[in-house]
């Protein structure tokens, strides 16, 4: 019987112990899921903590690309250029003449500025009728029969500072946004963000031209200036990124400009082109690093801009239609596989060098996937259509372009 005490010892134990190993491993992490803190996606409470972009295809992400696909092969090629074009008007309500332009055009998008404000309701039912006209010339019918209207980009420049397009409504403007150099922490970029997706999402837009994620580095630089977080890498990669996530996370599609940086420029490329005489070193060691950490929390959506890089390209071709700059450096070596978008390319740093139909065929053949403002979007379409059917593009390379539209629309606006 002595031997058998120090057993029932410790059955008497196990009997303590077996109740708290059940709550150990069945309740206590039931309850860690129900009250931890949401991720930073989730919560405006924490912007702080870097996002982390998804590196495995989820079942969202699959069905999303098998529609785009399928979507993709009904699609003529006139319908698929149509696609990569962004368009404007010097309108303040539909006209006629615009309506026949979307119907001809089929475009992706549409982009309003401060011409084409009035008052709010006026400025609603201009973006609203858009929107219409453009996704109904867009209404396709798949093989099974089913009708489906692509959305449609609906976009402006609403960064804040100099620059907020909305302030230009007459009667109900939205709060002023003080420059970006201004902000000083992360949290307050999160929620700046937040609020220019809800003044973008008040007047019926999607898609904003926000953050500027160049390095004020150049005091002389007045373009870009006090639209820039500031003169360091690390506070406008932080500052950027977060601000892409407040516009994220409210369904705002945020866009990061201006690749591969604006800030060291002095000529506006507004009016003539800015040239860049850094090496390719030199912008990896500053200019690009909020570039690379806006790629690693998931940029949707990059503009190049029109400014020359001779030391890295070996001429004065402006980024935004060069191959090295957009395929080899910003898609290949940076190894971003998001959207790339010119900036406006109706601006002066092209126009006064180029044909706005060169300026179009140059810019897909450099691997740019959305054309922003053509000077004239029929001739532009025409002319890579053109170019498509005679070998100078490959249908192919407009499929990969249109393929990452259609996802991008499909996962945030459908």
């Amino acid at each position: 019987m002595k031997r058998i005490r120090p057993i029932r010892k410790f059955l008497n134990l196990l009997v303590k112990i077996i109740p708290v190993l059940l709550i150990g491993f069945f309740i206590i992490p039931k309850i860690i899921t129900l009250t931890s803190p949401p991720s930073p996606a989730e919560s405006p409470e924490s912007p702080e903590t870097p996002e982390q972009p998804t590196e495995t295809a989820t079942p969202e992400d699959e069905s999303v690309k098998y529609l785009a696909e399928k979507v993709l092969k009904n699609l003529t090629l006139d319908q698929k250029i149509g696609q990569m074009l962004i368009i404007r008007n010097r309108y303040t309500k539909m006209t006629p003449e615009f309506a026949a332009e979307i119907s001809d055009l089929k475009p992706g998008g549409y982009i309003i500025f401060n011409e084409n404000i009035t008052t709010l309701a006026e400025t609603k039912k201009l973006i609203s009728d858009s929107r219409e006209k453009i996704e109904a010339a867009n209404l396709i019918t798949l093989e099974d029969g089913t009708t489906l209207k692509i959305p449609a980009f609906i976009s402006t420049d609403q960064e804040g500072g100099s620059v907020q397009r909305l302030q230009s409504v007459s009667d109900y403007p939205p709060e002023y946004i003080p420059p970006m150099s201004e902000i000083d922490s992360t949290d307050t970029a999160y929620k700046t963000g937040q609020l220019l997706a809800e003044e973008c999402k008040n007047i019926g837009l999607n898609l904003d031209f926000a953050p500027v994620a160049d390095i004020f580095s150049n005091p002389q630089n007045t373009v870009i200036g006090n639209r820039a977080f500031g003169t360091d890498k690390n506070t406008v990669a932080d500052m950027s990124t977060a601000l892409a996530r407040g516009l994220r996370d409210s369904d705002i599609i945020p866009v990061f400009k201006h690749f591969p940086g604006h800030g060291d420029t002095i000529t506006d490329s507004h009016q003539s082109l800015p040239i860049v005489t850094k090496s390719l070193d030199e912008l990896e060691g500053n200019e690009l690093y909020p570039f690379k950490k806006a790629i690693e929390s998931g940029a949707e959506m990059i503009m190049v801009a029109h400014i020359a890089l001779p030391n890295i390209t070996g001429d004065y071709t402006p980024a935004s239609l060069s191959p090295k700059i957009i395929t080899d450096l910003l898609k290949t070596q940076l190894n971003y596989s998001g959207l790339v978008i010119t900036d406006g390319l109706d601006m002066g740093a092209l126009t006064n060098n180029y044909s706005g139909t060169k300026i179009a065929i140059k810019a897909v053949i450099a691997g740019a996937d959305l054309l922003l403002t053509p000077v004239s979007p029929l001739e532009a379409k025409s002319a890579i259509l053109s170019a498509v059917k005679d070998g100078t593009i490959s249908e192919s390379r407009i499929d990969k372009s249109v393929q990452k539209i259609l996802e991008l629309k499909l996962r945030r606006l459908n």
